[in-house]
């Protein structure tokens, strides 16, 4: 319909006019994204020299590559995300355009709130910063665009309403009614119509079929195979369109090099492979010379490869030539016709018989086939019929794609989720039914109207048809009601309602809502608030005891129920909070004060719920009880004001000038964290934005737990219990198969626990179990999309506890969960497909783990000759991690003894960091270098030594510097380094309490981070510290470096 132009365009104007500022596309779905990113990066990198990039919560990107963008395509969800303390980044400010596509998603339930947010904040930022923002919508045609208008302040001469007569390839709908009441035998008798148009309207035109289902794919292809050989007998299959255009020869090549490489990683014993494709061979004269020139003997006129075998003291390479017969089924290669199919492109076809070209077309598309994994769709394809659903591995879906979208098989029967990713139209399309059932509350609904008209928007080819077909088949009772929507535009309603709680909490800690008064403006600025004056009784239940309007205006009485309603949900939200301990409630004069505490920060910053928090905190307050029994709940001291203090005296963690004077911005995994500042003698801890108590120091937590301290597997049951895994549906009889699969674990595992079904699916992800339904790996999926925001949020709870023996088992769990590894297993395991046998082989050479295994070059790990390349290049993509620490002191001293040396009497010189001398209380704050006494370098201790002052801040600093050990001499070996995410622990080893944590990431081959510490007001003594250091990636890897700080 032309809305992609639309945002390209103003992409454009915006590069033109604001070269310094920052476009962002916003997206519903993460498969549109990817679409997006992948069209965009061609056009405006290669052709503008303008940096894209995509965001969805599938791709980390680091805070550089944010900073450097000039466009960036997201979902609502991680824009919503790096958004929040919008007022601390740079990176958000320099925003000033955001495109949001399918708009209409404000009617959805779980996603339109989320876009509700984000123009809201928007709004926010562009009156806070005086500043234009534009904001440009892109939707379907719909009715309350009056009120999308006033929320959005979009004057009348910029808001464009087209009807659906200007769509460009006009499409006719038809609407059957069906009067079956049961789903199965209605989904049934609707297979017959659907045949029957696709026989009266479809004869040899694309046709796509839309049902509710993967189990209604098979079932609804194999039923039209079975009608068009009783009656109809409709070629379905074009395998003629194979021989037309020589890019399906280059697709199945790819094809088959990709997955033919792949297989050969398992079997390969050698350093490297390289891969050689036959050229056009012509005749038997230039096949054979290539023979002899090549070494080949074979008969075989297949694709050749050729391993070159590497022997480190003579220094020689040696040719082992193989076709492709192990790489694939014998029945593609060995068929003498397959070597035609490799020169096609310089074949005269013409000079062939129809009958040749017949089999030469049918082995042609036998070698897709034989590429198929899944079996229901390897056997419709061959009747002209695909399936696609989220089931299929994305091999099998590219190949059911291409052959659609080039015409070779003429049906596709699809779930609804294609109508929002690939772009696949077809002429004829067909909604099967008009609901879907929903595991989560084991009930049929009623699909959604922007589902309905996304699938319609399907229909219409505009580089092959002039017109198109829709046609849906629905309930009888639903019919009218679905006319009505189709034939009328649509009213888009307010979500904001379903997650109020999480996003009040978000801006209660972005200091956007302070007072009540502040979150009245704020839902009164929705867009909520403006349907809900134009269309009351959809929101609220006692409009209907009221009488609306008089005279065509909203009554007195009406009025005064849709205000009763809003201070209700504004009292139902706060009430929500405060239980879940994330914000405190003070009076002040007239007004109601919000001061976020710092559960409400790691819900925020993490983007988890308030409840997960809540229950995560509540789990580890049991095993440690406040030794102070009159202290009800230590945490609900623990709130801020405005200025970034509590009202107790506590200090937030707020972007303090470090050692080096660099301000440094919030965020979460993308964007590096502030620096923060801790009283080491009250044991002061703050982690990014999280505080603790100094006054509570003695009445917090006894750091002697109790005897049932918990486990691997408990924290592990914890974890799964998490609100975010409520929406793991659980399906009719599942409940049987998760009892099966429970017995393949060696636990006792309480069945009635809740989201028991998600604890079974990590586990199994742990003991590498193979499901029987494809349902589960698609359910795992959804657990691991949303693990490392839970666990990362559960390891800061526990670090209120200054606890690092839990937060080490959570960053072993994610460990276990990245790696599918049993804590239990030797860290040489992680190595793909390594076996016993391999690991005794290391044993024998002393080689017991992981880190041991890194430690040695590569020339000495090739020349055992017991690992495979791809085991080769996970070992030497495995990042080496080595650290320096250097410690600074700033004092602050008298004028007089500022006019000193660069040398006091301990021998401590003054630092070179840059202009420290600042007049502060009358004297000068002054940073001096602490220098290393001593240096353990088999315990990896320093020790260090400084004079006392009244007025200190310690800056403990870490440089990191890590690294893999892929070079240059490695040049065969795929580098394909991780994202990894490291966490640094500053954990007082006096009184075993974790101060801090610091988290920074690593995603090239070579990368140096440095994370510092600051202790403030440090007294006499001795103290010993250590820096745990771990990463969320790599089981075995951990490390941690030895402190010892003398302050005389």
């Amino acid at each position: 319909s032309g809305k992609t132009v639309i945002g390209e365009l103003c992409i454009l104007r915006n590069l033109r006019l604001f070269e310094n500022e920052r476009s962002v596309y916003i997206c519903p779905m993460k498969a549109i994204v990817n679409e997006r990113y992948k069209s965009w990066k061609q056009k405006f990198e290669k052709l503008f020299k303008k940096k894209v990039i995509e965001l969805t919560g599938e791709c980390n990107v680091n805070k550089e590559s944010l900073k450097n963008s000039n466009i960036i395509i997201c979902t609502p969800e991680k824009l919503d995300v790096i958004s929040r303390n919008w007022s601390r980044k740079e990176i958000i400010k320099n925003i000033n355009l955001i495109i949001f596509d399918e708009i209409h998603l404000l009617g959805q339930e779980n996603r339109g709130g989320v876009i509700e947010v984000l123009v809201n904040r928007f709004k926010d930022i562009e009156q806070k910063l005086n500043k234009r923002i534009r904001l440009v919508g892109l939707t379907t045609v719909i009715t309350s665009v009056d009120d999308l208008m006033s929320w959005m302040n979009v004057k009348e001469p910029y808001m464009f309403n087209f009807p659906s007569s200007c769509r460009q390839i006009p499409c006719e709908t038809h609407i059957l009614g069906f009067t079956q009441k049961a789903y199965c035998a209605r989904m049934s008798v609707m297979n017959k119509n659907v045949y029957e148009y696709i026989n009266q309207y479809a004869q040899i035109k694309n046709v796509l079929i839309f049902v509710s289902s993967r189990r209604q794919t098979r079932l609804t292809a194999y039923d039209i195979i079975y009608l068009n050989i009783s009656g109809g007998n409709l070629k379905f299959l074009h395998t003629e369109q194979l021989l037309k255009d020589p890019k399906h020869f280059n697709f199945l090549k790819d094809l088959y090099q990709n997955l033919s490489k792949k297989e050969n990683k398992h079997r390969s014993n050698t350093n490297d492979h390289n891969w050689q494709n036959k050229p056009n061979i012509n005749d038997d004269n230039e096949h054979n010379k290539y023979k002899s020139t090549n070494n080949i003997h074979t008969t075989d006129h297949s694709l050749y490869f050729y391993r070159e075998n590497t022997t480190n003291s003579l220094h020689t390479r040696t040719k082992n030539t193989h076709t492709t017969d192990n790489l694939m089924q014998s029945t593609c290669t060995k068929h003498e016709q397959f070597e035609q199919l490799l020169y096609l492109k310089s074949m005269k076809i013409k000079n062939l018989s129809d009958q040749e070209k017949e089999d030469i077309e049918n082995l042609f598309f036998q070698n897709f086939l034989n590429a198929i994994e899944n079996a229901d769709l390897k056997e419709v394809l061959k009747y002209g019929i695909g399936i696609h659903h989220a089931g299929l591995n994305e091999s099998d879906k590219n190949i059911v794609e291409y052959l659609f979208l080039n015409k070779i098989i003429q049906i596709l029967v699809c779930t609804s989720t294609l109508a929002w990713g690939i772009n696949l139209p077809a002429y004829l399309v067909i909604i099967k039914g008009n609901e879907y059932y929903d595991a989560k509350t084991k009930k049929y609904k009623d699909i959604t109207n922007t589902d309905l008209l996304q699938m319609i928007g399907r229909a219409g080819r505009p580089q092959f048809d002039n017109k198109a077909l829709a046609v849906l088949l629905v309930q009888e009772n639903k019919k009218n009601a679905i006319k009505n929507f189709l034939y009328h535009p649509m009213n888009i309603e307010s979500n904001l309602i379903e997650n109020l709680n999480e996003h009040v909490n978000a801006e209660i800690c972005s200091n956007v809502i302070k007072t009540n008064e502040d979150f009245f403006n704020y839902v009164t600025n929705s867009y909520y608030f403006k349907r809900v004056f134009s269309n009351p009784s959809y929101y609220i239940k006692e409009t209907q005891y009221v009488q609306l309007f008089e005279n065509y205006q909203l009554s007195l009485q009406a009025k005064k129920t849709i205000y009763n309603h809003l201070n209700q949900i504004i009292t139902n939200t706060i009430d929500f909070l405060k239980n879940n301990k994330c914000i405190r409630v003070v009076q002040e004069y007239s007004l109601l004060k919000y001061y976020p505490t710092p559960l409400a920060y790691i819900a925020s910053m993490y983007y988890v719920k308030c409840e997960t928090v809540y229950f995560f905190y509540e789990q580890i307050k049991k095993t440690y009880p406040c030794t102070n029994k009159n202290d009800l709940d230590i945490i609900s001291a623990l709130f801020i004001n405005e200025n970034g203090e509590t009202l107790d005296g506590f200090v937030l963690g707020q972007e303090e000038q470090t050692v080096d004077k660099k301000q440094l911005d919030h965020s979460i995994q993308l964007i590096e964290g502030i620096e923060n500042k801790s009283k080491h003698g009250d044991n002061e801890r703050v982690d990014n934005e999280l505080v603790n108590n100094e006054q509570v120091n003695n009445e917090r937590f006894d750091n002697n737990p109790l005897n049932n301290e918990l486990t691997f597997y408990e924290l592990f049951e914890l974890i799964a219990q998490a609100k975010e895994f409520d929406d793991v549906p659980l399906r009719h009889n599942e409940d049987n198969y998760n009892v099966k699969l429970s017995k393949y674990f060696p636990l006792d595992i309480n069945m009635n626990m809740p989201n028991v079904k998600t604890y079974l699916l990590l586990l199994s992800r742990l003991y590498k179990c193979k499901f029987e339904t494809v349902d589960y790996h698609i359910d795992l999926k959804l657990v691991l999309d949303q693990i490392a925001r839970v666990i990362n949020a559960f390891i800061d709870i526990c670090l209120l506890f200054y606890k690092y023996k839990y937060i080490k088992t959570l960053i072993l769990i994610f460990q276990c969960i990245n790696q599918k590894i049993t804590p239990d297993k030797n860290s040489l395991y992680i190595i793909k497909n390594i076996n016993d046998y391999q690991i005794s082989k290391l044993k024998e050479l002393q080689i017991y783990n992981i880190k041991q295994l890194i430690q040695f070059d590569y020339f000495f790990l090739h020349s055992l000759n017991l690992f495979d390349d791809e085991q080769l290049s996970y070992i030497f993509n495995i990042p080496v991690v080595t650290a320096n620490v250097k410690v600074y002191c700033t004092i602050v001293e008298d004028t007089a003894e500022s006019n000193n040396t660069n040398s006091d009497e301990n021998g401590v010189t003054n630092a070179n960091m840059g202009n420290c001398n600042n007049n502060v209380n009358g004297g000068n704050k002054k940073t001096i270098t602490v220098p290393i006494i001593k240096y353990d370098n088999n315990k990896e201790k320093y020790f260090f030594k400084i004079k006392h002052y009244e007025h200190n801040e310690i800056v403990i600093k870490i440089f990191f510097s890590i690294r893999n050990k892929v070079d240059k001499q490695v040049n065969s070996l795929p580098t394909q380094p991780p994202n990894v995410q490291w966490y640094s622990i500053f954990h007082d080893s006096t009184e075993n309490k974790s101060i801090f944590i610091k988290r920074f990431n690593s995603a090239h081959a070579q990368k140096t981070s440095t994370v510092s510490f600051m202790l403030e007001d440090i007294e006499k003594g001795n103290f010993d510290f250590t820096i745990y250091i771990h990463n969320d990636t790599y089981y075995g890897l951990d490390d941690e470096i030895h402190l010892q700080l003398q302050v005389e």
